[in-house]
Formats: C-alpha cells, structure tokens, sequence
C-alpha cells in the first residue's frame, strides 16, 4: 500500500512543545473521524518530527484536504545498501513527456551526504535516458509533467519523496472555539465557514430560510461539501422559518433599509442559539463594500451588538472564487440558489435610524423556532 510523508502546517510547528503535542493528537484524531467515515483503513505514526500514513489510495484525498497539515508527500524507502530493488520505475514515472530535479534534502551525517549525493547521479542518468525516449514517442502538444524528487539520507535507508503536494495548512478544526456561521450556501458563507475552520474553530450553520422554493436542498448539499473538512464528516445546520419575520420586518422598517434590519435580525436571533449550542460569536460571508448593506455604516449596524466575525470583509469576488477552487469548493459554491422576494430594488447605503430603534424592534419580532439538521459529506 502506498506511504505518505505527511507534516503537520508551520503553524503548528511553531507552537511550544506542550500545544504542540495536543495539536498533533487533534491533527491525528480528526483524520482518524474522517476516514473511518469513510470505511478507510490506514495507519498513522509520528517519525522524525512528522507523520508517516500508509493505506489505500483513497486517502490521499483526505490527507490533501486535512486541515492543519502543511504538506503531503508519496515515500519510498529504499534499503541504503541497495536501493535500487525497491524502485518501480513503472509506477514512480508518467507516460508523457517530463522534467526532473533531484535534491539531497537531509542527511544525518557527512557519510550519508556523500551516499546519497551518489544516489542521486544514479537517479539523474536514469530520469534523463527515461525522458529522452518519451520525447521520441510520447510527445504531443501539452507542457511536460514536472518531476521534484527529493532525497533523505538516514542510517539503514533512503527516503525518496516523489513530490510535495500542498494541504490546506491552518490549525486542526476543534482546537478553538464553537462559532454559529450565517450560512446562505453561496460562495461569500461557504468560504467563510471554511476558512474559520481553518482557524480551528468549530463551526455550526445557521440558514435563515425566506421559504423560497428549492432553497433549503440547496443550502443543505453546500453544507454536505463542508462537512468534508470536518470531523466525522458531518456538520450540524441549524434552520430558521424566517418568512414570518421578513413580512413583519416589511411592515416595520422603510423598504430602502430593509436589508440592513434582516441582517440585524439575523445576527440577534442567532445569538439565541448560544446557549444550546456553546457558541460563542457569529459569523458571517459579509464582503465590504460588496452589496449596498455592506457598508462601513451598514455593518457597524447589522452586528446589533452582538459578537460577530467577518472573515472575509476585505477580500474580493476573484480572492473568493480563488480560494474556494483551492479547496475543492468552486462546483458547489456556484449552486443555482433563489433570489431573496423582500430585498429592496433601490437599496440605501447607510441606514438613517440608530440602533436604539433597532433594538426596539427586535423587541417586538417573534421568535422563530429552529430545527437542526446534520449534514453529511456524500462520496
């Protein structure tokens, strides 16, 4: 079964040696939840300061998308008295045409830098007469693959790192705090989510639902996506009947300024969930500048003195879309959502009341009640 190298992200490693060690348990935890989820079996083993993983090729999907790991590479341990017996040219090399560099990266002593520059001469003559025939029967229009070995020297063996794929990075999710995330299933909350995760924070979903047709399916299968970097697989989202409190807010508030009372409403009734669910702030996709609410003004008022994070106000609609094809999200951050029947055609950009009216209309709105819901990652 194939082997991975597997580094836990700088962030970690430069944590003091206590949390560092918790972290790495968290790291270990997590990705144990998340393959038995998926009926993977592997094992899992810290060696030289990082982790070695051996098990089926499904995993590496998982090791690449595991928050709180900085790097995964595919290991071949070779015998340093022959390592050329445990090479298979076959599966290390692509069909199509390629480039290579070899580099001796660690070695334990000036013998085993010696031996593995040596080695590496070895590996340059084949890699060049391999690539030489692939020009003269394999070429074709596209770039050629690109090949970045790199060599470890240790006592008894080679460790040969056929590539260095990145991993998200981050801190492992659950080593922070419970966060309720304002979640609409487009691109601004769902990159929210992700990157709070990242943070190591443990988030749950909060969807405020206008009952417009075919929303909540659709709010529910992006939650499906993100519950992928998440333990278990799973991820709880909370819904709202919020329809009622929108024909309440259309009477109330002057229709220009509508939206920054929704969004108000929304961060105040979300609070009441703190209780039941431990969380300590919300969190929303609110993009500065982005819609005619989000204003410096619009958002000062929309967080209704709540505790509220926004952690991607200052990015724009390329930082997003890039970050989300990064982590595997872009397909599903781009799902055909409904439009919202109560938002105004000619928006204000800065509310006129202050937030003691506010205030007394939360007041006055009922309640809605909340039903929770646990989302699972689909293969």
């Amino acid at each position: 079964m194939p082997t991975w190298l597997v580094s836990a992200s700088g962030e970690v490693g430069t944590k003091r040696s206590g949390t560092q060690r918790d972290l790495k348990l968290l790291l270990a935890r997590n990705f144990e939840s998340r393959a038995a989820a998926l009926g993977l079996r592997f094992s899992w083993k810290e060696e030289r300061g990082r982790f070695l993983v051996e098990g089926p090729e499904e995993l590496l999907s998982l090791l690449r998308s595991h928050i709180g790991l900085g790097s995964v590479s595919p290991l071949w341990r070779l015998p340093r008295n022959d390592p050329d017996s445990a090479l298979d040219w076959e599966r290390l090399l692509p069909a199509r045409p390629f480039t290579y560099t070899v580099y001796v990266e660690r070695f334990v002593d000036p013998a085993a830098k010696e031996a593995g520059l040596a080695f590496k001469k070895k590996l340059l003559e084949r890699l060049e007469a391999e690539a030489r025939k692939r020009l003269q029967t394999a070429w074709d229009n596209r770039p050629p693959e690109q090949l970045s070995w790199r060599l470890e020297v240790y006592e008894e063996e080679f460790w040969l790192l056929t590539d260095r794929l990145r991993a998200p990075g981050g801190l492992p999710v659950g080593c922070g705090e419970k966060l309720l995330v304002l979640f609409s299933g487009g691109p601004d909350s769902l990159l929210a989510s992700y990157l709070l995760a990242r943070r190591g924070q443990e988030i749950e979903l909060v969807l405020f639902d206008d009952g417009e047709e075919g929303r909540f399916e659709l709010v529910k299968k992006a939650a499906s996506a993100l519950a992928f970097f998440c333990p278990g697989l799973e991820i709880r989202l909370w819904r709202a009947d919020y329809r009622p409190v929108l024909a309440s807010l259309e009477e109330m508030v002057p229709q220009r300024e509508r939206c920054f009372f929704c969004k108000a409403s929304m961060v105040t009734l979300a609070t009441s969930l703190f209780e039941k669910t431990g969380a300590k702030a919300v969190a929303t996709g609110e993009i500065l500048g982005e819609q005619a609410s989000q204003t410096l003004p619009g958002l000062l008022f929309t967080a209704a003195g709540a505790p509220v994070l926004r952690p991607v106000v200052a990015l724009n609609k390329e930082d997003v879309f890039s970050f989300l094809r990064e982590a595997g999200l872009e397909e599903v951050s781009s799902l055909p959502l409904p439009s919202c029947p109560f938002a105004p055609k000619r928006p204000r950009t800065r509310p006129s009341k202050d937030q003691a009216v506010l205030r007394r209309l939360l007041r006055r709105l009922k309640k809605p009640s909340f039903e929770a819901h646990l989302c699972r990652y689909q293969p």
